[in-house]
């Protein structure tokens, strides 16, 4: 059994967040739901699994969400990863 290094899952962690932000910009600046979808699908063939988490991540926060929010989201996350 393969133990995961704690810092392995702090990066992991930080790509996830990353990768939320830039594909909720991609939602705010006109990506469909389906064209995530099809990223998805994507980027589970290429084993990129935290850009997989963002991806649900993003596309389930915007679900019910104006562009307001949306974007209220990207300027605290924002603030919260320019320390990292």
């Amino acid at each position: 059994m393969k133990l995961i290094k704690l810092e392995d899952l702090d990066n992991f962690e930080l790509q996830v967040q990353k990768h939320y932000l830039i594909t909720l910009i991609d939602i705010v600046y006109g990506s469909s739901i389906s064209e995530l979808n099809e990223d998805l699908i994507f980027f589970e063939s290429e084993e990129q699994y935290e850009i997989c988490s963002a991806i649900k991540k993003a596309i389930n926060f915007s679900k019910d969400k104006t562009i307001l929010d949306i974007k209220k989201e990207i300027v605290t996350l924002t603030e919260k990863l320019k320390d990292k």
